[in-house]
């Protein structure tokens, strides 16, 4: 048997490059086109990375306007689920774009979005993550779900659904040297810690915005250096004025 693989000629080159990071577009689908463009203007943003829930109700006519904005962009969309992706038919994403955990590795960095869009983990993904994990031990490794592990607010129910499990899943990213961490649900923006790992909560794709915290609608330029193994930045990139 042979492999073929498809990447481009310096995907196995070590030096530095940059993503954007994104989440709950939901209703804002209509206008997304905006947030694409401002990628777009990008040239050094190599692919983007979504938290899940780029739909409202999980209908085929969204995913239909969804893959019409996908159309327009000219950088790869890697995307997890949402719990709006659950909604109605649950198989819904699978038919359209596949699996819903997305794992790879770019240019010497590791990248493991998993699917949490019920609040929690299925055995099976945690048993690939302690895989992965261990594969990028000395290498950048960037995680992401849908769900915060624990809300940095803690007044709300916008995390994991068990406290326990939470725990669980972070010690295992703590030890297994995890350098960021990336979540969605809460349509804002949040800049942490969990467990001494760096968490981004970014929720700015277009949902309905959490009032009164003025960031609107946004994305993040996470800048990675393989080379020296660490993530050189994460910037906030407001679309609206």
């Amino acid at each position: 048997s042979s492999a073929v693989r498809i990447a481009p000629p310096d995907y196995d080159q070590a030096d530095r490059f940059r993503v954007a990071v994104m989440g709950d577009i939901q209703t804002g689908l209509d206008e997304v086109g905006d947030i694409f463009d401002r990628i777009d203007s990008d040239p050094s943003i190599r692919f983007v990375i979504s938290t899940g829930d780029l739909v409202q109700d999980n209908r085929i006519d969204e995913y239909e306007a969804l893959l019409l904005a996908f159309r327009t962009m000219e950088v790869p969309y890697f995307s997890t689920i949402g719990n709006h992706e659950l909604a109605q038919a649950t198989e819904r994403w699978s038919e359209f774009f596949g699996r819903h955990t997305v794992h790879f590795d770019f240019k010497g960095a590791s990248f493991s979005f998993v699917d949490a869009g019920n609040a929690s983990i299925d055995p099976l993904v945690y048993d690939w993550l302690d895989d992965w994990l261990d594969q990028a031990d000395e290498r950048i490794h960037l995680f992401g779900q849908h769900y915060p592990a624990i809300d940095p607010v803690g007044v709300r129910q916008s995390s994991m659904r068990s406290r326990k499990e939470a725990a669980k899943l972070l010690g295992m990213l703590a030890n297994g040297n995890v350098d960021a961490t990336f979540y969605g649900h809460l349509h804002s923006y949040y800049a942490y810690e969990n467990a001494g790992i760096p968490a981004y909560i970014s929720g700015g794709g277009g949902a309905y915005p959490e009032r009164w915290d003025g960031i609107g609608r946004h994305f993040l330029v996470v800048d990675l250096d393989p080379g020296s193994a660490r993530v050189e930045s994460v910037g906030v990139v407001r679309v609206d004025p």
